[in-house]
């Protein structure tokens, strides 16, 4: 299954994940036990605690997946920022040893890790330090703490540049918890939904590695599909979708829109077909104008599907996905190296 097509009902793993995230062997309020039952009581079913500039074991997993992890704080950026790197699924404390932050990459992929780069906006972290390194699998496009604390959670800028500029590297919604029940509370509100083979850490680091997987903040991602004159999506009822690519390019579908093209009468929309079929609880609309037709399912709940036929797709050099729930929540796909399909 290629990271640009899959179904979140197929017969493959599905796991919960949160990868970033802190216990009181650093500066959390939780010791690592009571971490695993607050994720567990959450619904996930994958944990990696990142302490600071400590490799936290956990004995005890309470039937939860522990994967070994650590945050390190390395390095200067141009305007004087530090790069804060988690490295995920190295449990050698030689790790810590090391200063810089490249080299810190290259040994968490050596010992069979991968590394995501925290809180680019946080950090002030600009496009010359995220390209002046390599070898990380991604960023942290949202990060919950930084977001709630000082509102510099999201990296989606940070993210586009990277991709725009050829850098495919991948987008991981995480918690970054430290408080959990204390104000304002940093945990279970961003996580990754991960396409496995099986439950073995070597298994799901392959997937978090390859991108076989994708970030939200809530909605759910029952089927995506990206090909070079298609997109399809099928998700938990969403407000607005919004196709990013490169340039001034892309698209953005949303209920507010689809009311005003219904309340709009027909002779004003410069369209070459629009038509709406109601069908009890739910209504079809479709729409064509010149190479693009759009079909859009919509309940009382929001937008459940949209499948987009476009022959300009093909021009494009990515595509990532994001959906929108009425709640604010944000659903992230990964991006799509449209010249590789």
């Amino acid at each position: 299954m290629a990271y640009n097509t899959f179904k979140h009902y197929d017969i493959e793993t599905w796991i919960k994940g949160c990868l970033h995230c802190h216990s009181s062997k650093s500066d959390g309020a939780l010791s690592p036990s009571d971490v695993l039952k607050y994720y567990k009581a959450h619904g996930y079913r994958l944990v990696s605690i990142t302490d600071h500039e400590k490799i936290t074991i956990v004995k005890e997993s309470n039937d939860m997946i522990v994967i070994p992890g650590v945050e390190l704080s390395r390095g200067t950026g141009k305007i004087g920022s530090r790069y804060h790197i988690v490295a995920i699924g190295v449990a050698d404390n030689q790790l810590l040893k090391i200063q810089d932050p490249q080299e810190v990459i290259d040994y968490v992929n050596s010992a069979g890790g991968l590394s995501i780069i925290a809180h680019p906006y946080w950090s002030q972290l600009v496009h010359e330090d995220l390209v002046n390194i390599n070898g990380y699998s991604g960023i942290e496009v949202y990060n919950t703490g930084c977001d709630l604390e000082v509102a510099k959670g999201f990296a989606t800028v940070h993210w586009d540049d990277l991709i725009s500029s050829g850098r495919f590297v991948w987008g991981y919604a995480v918690d970054d918890a430290h408080r959990y029940y204390t104000p304002p509370l940093d945990a279970g509100y961003g996580w990754v939904w991960i396409n496995t083979a099986d439950t073995t850490i070597d298994s799901i680091i392959k997937s978090l590695r390859e991108g076989r997987f994708y970030s939200s903040m809530g909605p759910r991602l029952y089927e995506v599909s990206v090909t070079k004159t298609s997109i399809f999506v099928r998700s938990s009822p969403f407000y607005r979708m919004n196709i990013i690519t490169v340039d001034g390019a892309g698209m953005c579908i949303s209920e507010k829109v689809i009311e005003q093209l219904i309340e709009t009468s027909k002779e004003h929309i410069h369209l070459d077909e629009f038509e709406i079929l109601n069908e009890e609880d739910n209504r079809k609309i479709f729409l064509r104008h010149a190479n693009l037709k759009v079909e859009v399912l919509q309940s009382r709940e929001g937008i459940r599907m949209v499948n987009i036929v476009n022959k300009n797709f093909s021009k494009y050099r990515y595509i990532r996905i994001e959906v929108i729930d009425r709640n604010g929540n944000f659903a992230w796909t990964n991006p799509v190296n449209i010249k590789e399909l």
